[in-house]
């Protein structure tokens, strides 16, 4: 899942436990992985590229929303929060 932050992000500071997707039933969740590849172009250090399960593909069914998916990802603060550049 592409996450775009409005700033460059300092590579070394980039954490799975730094960020938080909050997805549609409520659930937290983080990434299993965060990398920058392969975003790693000049324009796209804002890129940070998140592994892992934030949902599924299942239609909704009438009235009983199925589909799981991210509703928002937050930045938690930790000793290694992401460092704009």
């Amino acid at each position: 899942m592409p996450i775009e932050f409005r700033h460059p992000v300092l590579p070394s500071t980039v954490l799975p436990e730094n960020l938080r997707v909050h997805l549609n039933t409520g659930d937290v969740v983080t990434s299993l992985y965060v990398a920058q590849n392969p975003n790693y172009d000049v324009n796209e250090r804002q890129t940070v590229v998140g592994f892992g399960y934030f949902g599924n593909r299942l239609p909704s069914d009438g009235d009983r929303v199925s589909s799981i998916g991210g509703s928002e990802t937050r930045i938690s603060v930790s000793d290694n929060t992401e460092i704009l550049d």
